[in-house]
């Protein structure tokens, strides 16, 4: 049984790489390791930039895959690879009220492919989206390791009235 590491990237040179279940991760280990970041969208995503340049720094074959990049942020100009993967879409599910507009997430299938091809040892994906039920569905074809970073929502995301995705978020 895989064991669950939870850490905060507020420190991104303390992150743990005990990922390969009990086997010492020696410094050639990290250095060969591959590691996939997927997010649907980086569009409001640039704090995450600074994680993306200091992991990279660590992990060379680092690669961030997203349907949606508006460039890097100042200070990471090219510190880090990304790969667009087709295009992340956004349907609105309700009418505008001038809050928080509920939607739904469309992102390219084509993640799945390109993973295939990357070949990471661990993909590393944002909270709970269909790129993250992807890479947890072709994770016996592709052999990596799935982590889920999840960093909060907000109320409009929660569906917390909506018994379905509740059903779904409590049997994982």
């Amino acid at each position: 049984m895989d064991r669950l590491v939870s850490h905060s990237l507020a420190e991104p040179s303390e992150i743990n790489l005990h990922l390969l279940k009990d086997e010492k991760l020696t410094h050639q280990a990290v250095a060969d390791l591959r590691v996939a970041w997927v997010f649907p969208t980086l569009a409001l995503g640039s704090y995450w930039h600074p994680v993306f340049s200091q992991f990279t720094q660590r992990i060379k074959h680092t690669k961030i895959f997203t349907g949606n990049w508006p460039g890097f942020a100042p200070g990471c100009e090219e510190a880090f690879s990304v790969e667009v993967v087709g295009e992340t879409k956004f349907v609105a599910t309700q009418a505008d009220t001038g809050k928080y507009v509920r939607n739904i997430t469309i992102a390219s299938p084509k993640i799945i492919g390109q993973l295939l091809r990357f070949k990471p040892n661990v993909v590393f994906a944002s909270g709970f989206s269909i790129w993250t039920l992807f890479a947890l569905l072709f994770k016996p074809f592709g052999g990596w390791r799935v982590v889920i970073v999840y960093d909060g929502c907000s109320h409009a995301y929660d569906f917390l009235d909506d018994p379905v995705r509740l059903f779904c978020r409590r049997q994982w």
